[in-house]
């Protein structure tokens, strides 16, 4: 269901649901249901950067923003491989 009008950031949203959703889900794993990141703020603050036309504010909130994300990814990724261990499955094996 389509609720924008911004094409080429809706076909972005669709390339990127997968990640997002299997982040939440690897977040949830790691740090359990209460600690879900309040990234949300982060975003409303640059949109906010945005609607008030400062552009560079809008920049650097983004950049910042995309930084810390990797980064928060990275670590629970790490953290969700050393908790887990792969299951292997027959089919993928020689």
């Amino acid at each position: 269901m389509r609720h924008g009008t911004n094409g080429e950031l809706l076909e972005a949203l669709k390339r990127t649901r997968c990640v997002l959703v299997a982040g939440k889900h690897i977040q949830r794993a790691v740090r359990g249901p209460e600690s879900i990141d309040a990234f949300i703020d982060e975003h409303l603050g640059i949109v906010d950067a945005i609607e008030a036309q400062d552009f560079l504010l809008a920049r650097d909130r983004l950049t910042r923003h995309l930084l810390t994300s990797s980064r928060k990814a990275a670590e629970r990724l790490e953290a969700f491989r050393a908790m887990s261990a792969p299951i292997e499955v027959a089919f993928v094996l020689d």
